[in-house]
């Protein structure tokens, strides 16, 4: 049993190994950047709202991105592609909406509570990513096999919906929100 489980273990570390050896030095720049991105959202903040639409919006371009180049656009995957996309915000949504923020309405700034969620979100996105982008470099063929295009664009729908949703719940609480003054 020993050696089967070694056997696994080391076919699983090679295949490992050869994606890391094969992917551009800029993923690991990207996924440095994106983990301090992460970490940073751990630590209560202020922060411009202007900033709180910038990973809705990068997402939301690779998203559509992956639904434009990675398959056939047709009725089922379009149609994949919003509902996930319409289950992540109403995810994102549902995962800040007990979130205590504060806003300061003349300098358009709000205090964030930290959290981890952001953090799982880009580490979730980048490695489906990661996997999706992998699969299709290694095996080309996997752009016509169907499960395959469905479970990419779920997973890249409903991760750039909880994104979109966690901004419009942002948004809705800001309009209902009296003034503070935050530095």
């Amino acid at each position: 049993m020993f050696i089967f489980f070694r056997i696994v273990y080391n076919r699983l570390m090679d295949a490992i190994w050869q994606a890391l050896k094969n992917t551009p030095w800029w993923v690991f720049f990207l996924f440095f950047y994106l983990m301090k991105v992460g970490l940073d959202a751990t630590k209560t903040t202020v922060v411009s709202l202007k900033k709180l639409f910038i990973l809705p919006i990068v997402f939301l371009v690779v998203s559509i991105n992956t639904l434009v180049t990675s398959v056939q656009v047709n009725a089922l995957t379009l149609g994949t592609y919003l509902f996930s996309l319409f289950c992540g915000v109403v995810g994102g949504w549902i995962l800040v909406k007990n979130f205590n923020l504060q806003f300061d309405k003349r300098r358009g700034l709000v205090k964030l509570p930290g959290s981890w969620i952001t953090l799982i979100l880009i580490l979730v996105i980048f490695l489906a990513k990661y996997y999706f982008g992998y699969s299709l470099a290694t095996d080309p063929t996997k752009a016509e096999d169907t499960i395959f295009e469905i479970s990419m664009l779920s997973v890249s729908g409903a991760c750039t919906g909880l994104f979109l949703g966690r901004l419009s719940n942002y948004l809705y609480k800001r309009r209902l929100a009296s003034h503070q003054d935050l530095k």
